[in-house]
């Protein structure tokens, strides 16, 4: 399953995260780096495993700070988001700790983002994803709070990236509702399945998981 970046990732209590985007902004006027250009993200761009949030701020300046997000099941969690006012570079950090001393992964969503990785954007379909993985694929069921997430490349391109990082990948279709026989906890689903090519969902959400 390749959706943990997310369920166990742990954020800042709101007086550290204050504390953090105070510290950003001081590190913003004395070090204002330049933005990078690249869209191709991966197990090295635009965040490094292990960086820091004080890292981060160093190297992206003003275009980087706290914000609570969406988590798992509904919860709000605080993020480290970089490129916040940009929705086509927006790009959300996760930490294994409340001092965000390690990046543990990214993600990214929303149709406009200019981020792709390994060939795979968002709106990408089941087919292009297909392609770029070189084999086919599993989706778990739709319609619960971890449906849709591609769970098992198998032995694909996509099951681990150059560099030893993996990526998630959540496919929906916004305006339609799944059939049963795609939803539910419990259901995997191959790419090549003709009800899921009739359903014609989309990635929707991408992270990069760094191990």
């Amino acid at each position: 399953m390749k959706f943990e970046f997310w369920k166990f990732a742990f954020w800042p209590s709101f007086g550290l995260a204050l504390a953090w985007a105070g510290s950003g902004a001081a590190l913003a006027q004395a070090d204002k780096p330049s933005a990078p250009v690249e869209s191709q993200a991966g197990c090295a761009t635009p965040v490094r495993a292990g960086e820091s949030a004080k890292d981060l701020s160093r190297r992206f300046g003003g275009d980087a700070r706290i914000e609570e997000v969406d988590g798992a099941e509904g919860e709000k969690v605080k993020a480290f988001v970089l490129f916040p006012e940009d929705k086509a570079r927006r790009v959300e950090v996760s930490f294994d700790d409340n001092a965000m001393a390690r990046a543990t992964g990214l993600r990214w969503s929303g149709q406009g983002s200019k981020w792709h990785v390994a060939g795979v954007a968002v709106g990408s379909d089941v087919k292009a994803v297909r392609a770029a993985n070189g084999a086919p694929f599993s989706i778990n069921g739709f319609g619960w709070d971890y449906g849709g997430y591609a769970a098992n490349f198998r032995a694909g391109k996509l099951g681990k990236l150059p560099g030893g990082c993996t990526v998630s990948l959540r496919f929906d279709h916004e305006g339609k509702d799944p059939p049963a026989a795609l939803s539910g906890d419990g259901v995997h689903i191959s790419s090549d399945d003709a009800k899921l090519a009739a359903f014609a969902p989309v990635v929707t959400e991408i992270a990069i998981n760094f191990h």
